[in-house]
């Protein structure tokens, strides 16, 4: 893949947004194009990322989900998705504390935002620079 020519992929179109504490995150992903790849990687894989939290919340498997909601997190901070970053953070923590299940199913109703869009779906976000 010849990194150069990636389009940079649009957020949006995954339900997330950029924060505006994240500009210089932005501006990073923007010039370099090794980076660009990584994150649009990261775009592209969400859904499947997502379903595998779901999936581990219906099994119950909370092992799983502390798990993956830490990878999220990790990525989202990264890439300065801060809405995901905040409900990755949430969930990992919630977990590790109390794990009340009521608190999980409303972060797990939360979970819905994110993701790919249809166009027509697309909310308005904030965009990279």
């Amino acid at each position: 893949m010849n990194n150069e020519l990636e389009e940079l992929l649009d957020p949006a179109d995954f339900g997330l947004r950029v924060g505006p504490m994240d500009k210089f995150v932005a501006e990073m992903i923007q010039s370099d194009p090794e980076l660009r790849a990584i994150r649009n990687d990261f775009l592209r894989n969400l859904a499947g990322e997502l379903a595998t939290m779901k999936l581990s919340y219906q099994e119950s498997n909370l092992k799983l989900l502390k798990e993956r909601a830490h990878a999220m997190r990790g990525s989202a901070g990264n890439y300065g998705f801060t809405d995901l970053f905040n409900w990755a953070t949430a969930m990992e923590q919630e977990i590790s504390r109390d794990a009340r299940p009521e608190v999980i199913a409303d972060l797990m109703q939360q979970l819905h935002c994110f993701g790919p869009r249809s166009p027509k779906s697309k909310k308005t976000t904030d965009k990279l620079a």
